[in-house]
C-alpha cells in the first residue's frame, strides 16, 4: 500500500485507508481514531510557550525562534487555561515526514468544535512562512509540526493529548486536485439552493448566508457573549455546556438585515446545503478582502459523504468574527468561497458525527439549545 500510494497514486485528498498505510514510514504518531474520511487529527504534546504575540514562520527553526525572542516555554503536566486574547504555540505529537519524489503535500484547519468556539488555530512547521500549509522542501520535509493557539472570546483549558486542528494529505499539489468548474456537474448534485433544488453549477463556488430563522430553533443566528469567569473545559466532551450562558440567540426579521458589530463572534449557517459523495472533499476559504470586515471560517474541511443521505442535505457552518468596522449583513448575500477536491480513491462511508444533521448548530461541547 505505501508504495503504491508514494508512487503510483492518483492526484487527490488521501482517504482514511491511504493514510493509515503511511504511518510508520512518513507519519509517526498516528493512531486509527484520529484518522477521519479525509484528515486526520493533531495532538497537543506537553511542551508548550507562552507567546508574546502571534508569528510568522522563517528559514529558521521554530524553537530557536520563539526562545530567543517570542515566548516563554511550559510543560502540561494536568490542565492548562489558554487565556482569551492570548497566543500559545504547542508542539504536536505528530511527526511528518513528506518525501519529494512522492509529491505529497499537507494542508490543515481547526476542528469543527474548536472553530466553533472562536479558537483560531494555525498549524506551523520548521523552516516556512506560510500558516496550514506543508509541501516538501529540497529532499523532504521531514519534522515536528506545531500550531498556534489564539481563544478569541472564551478562556478554554485543555491538557496534553487534546486536538485542536487536523491535517489533510493531497497526492500532488492542492490545486491539481481541484474540481474545475466544468467538472463539479459530472460529480451529481453535490450542492442544493435554498429550494433543496441542484444549485446552477456555474456558481457553485459561492456560498450565502441564510439569515431565514431556523427551522428546528425559530433562530437565525447565535452571538458569543463575553468569556466570563469559567473557561471551557475541553475534556467535558460533548453537551457538557449549558449554551445560554455562553451564547445570545438572534432572529432577523424578514427584509432586515444583521447587525455585524466589530470584534464580536456570530454562527450563522449556509442557505446551501451538501450532498457530497464518497469521491470528493470541500475547503471553505477563511477571508477574502472582497468579502467585506470579516473573517469567516476557523474550521474549513468538509469531508466526503457530509449530507449525503439526507434528501434536503446539510448546510454549513459559518464562523463570522467582525473587524474594524460595523456590517449589515443581508439574507442571500455571499459570505465564503468554497473549493472542491477529488479525492485520490473513494472514502468508505463515514461514521455518523453530531453535525451530520445540523441546521443553526453551536459547538459540539455545547448542549442543544432548549427554545
Amino acid at each position: 500500500m505505501e508504495r503504491d500510494i508514494l508512487k503510483k497514486g492518483r492526484p487527490g485528498i488521501l482517504n482514511k485507508e491511504h493514510i493509515l498505510s503511511l504511518e510508520g514510514e512518513v507519519i509517526s504518531g498516528l493512531t486509527e481514531e484520529a484518522v477521519g474520511p479525509s484528515a486526520f487529527d493533531l495532538h497537543l504534546s506537553h511542551e508548550g510557550w507562552e507567546m508574546r504575540g502571534s508569528i510568522k514562520g522563517s528559514d529558521k527553526t521554530l524553537i530557536d525562534e520563539i526562545g530567543k525572542n517570542y515566548g516563554k516555554k511550559f510543560s502540561i503536566e494536568n490542565k492548562r487555561k489558554l487565556e482569551a486574547k492570548r497566543t500559545y504555540l504547542f508542539k504536536l505529537e505528530e511527526y511528518l515526514k513528506l518525501p519529494r519524489n512522492a509529491k505529497l503535500f499537507g494542508k490543515a484547519t481547526g476542528r469543527s468544535s474548536i472553530g466553533r468556539l472562536d479558537v483560531l488555530t494555525r498549524l506551523m512547521v520548521d523552516r516556512c512562512s506560510s500558516y496550514d500549509e506543508i509541501e516538501p522542501k529540497e529532499d523532504c520535509y521531514p519534522g515536528r509540526m506545531f500550531v498556534e493557539v489564539t481563544p478569541i472570546t472564551f478562556d478554554i483549558e485543555v491538557q496534553a493529548g487534546v486536538s485542536l486542528n487536523q491535517l489533510r494529505l493531497f497526492r500532488g499539489s492542492s490545486e491539481l486536485s481541484g474540481l474545475k468548474v466544468g467538472e463539479i456537474e459530472l460529480f451529481g448534485d453535490m450542492i442544493l439552493d435554498e429550494n433543496k433544488k441542484p444549485k446552477v453549477w456555474q456558481r457553485a463556488y459561492e456560498l450565502r448566508v441564510d439569515l431565514t430563522p431556523d427551522p428546528e430553533k425559530g433562530i437565525s443566528a447565535f452571538k458569543a457573549k463575553s468569556a466570563g469567569d469559567s473557561p471551557i473545559d475541553l475534556m467535558k466532551g460533548e453537551k457538557y455546556y449549558d449554551p445560554k450562558e455562553f451564547w445570545d440567540s438572534i432572529t432577523v426579521k424578514e427584509d432586515s438585515p444583521l447587525e455585524i458589530e466589530t470584534e464580536e463572534f456570530y454562527i450563522l449557517r449556509s442557505k446551501e446545503r451538501f450532498k457530497l459523495p464518497l469521491d470528493v472533499a470541500v475547503y471553505c476559504e477563511a477571508i477574502s478582502e472582497t468579502l467585506g470586515e470579516l473573517r469567516i471560517h476557523y474550521a474549513g474541511f468538509v469531508h466526503p459523504g457530509f449530507g449525503f443521505e439526507r434528501p434536503e442535505g446539510t448546510p454549513i457552518i459559518f464562523e463570522v468574527r467582525g473587524h474594524n468596522v460595523k456590517t449589515f449583513l443581508r439574507d442571500g448575500e455571499m459570505l465564503a468561497r468554497i473549493k472542491f477536491y477529488r479525492m485520490s480513491e473513494p472514502c468508505e462511508k463515514p461514521e455518523e458525527t453530531p453535525y451530520e444533521k445540523q441546521e443553526l448548530k453551536l459547538s459540539s461541547y455545547f448542549k442543544d439549545w432548549d427554545c
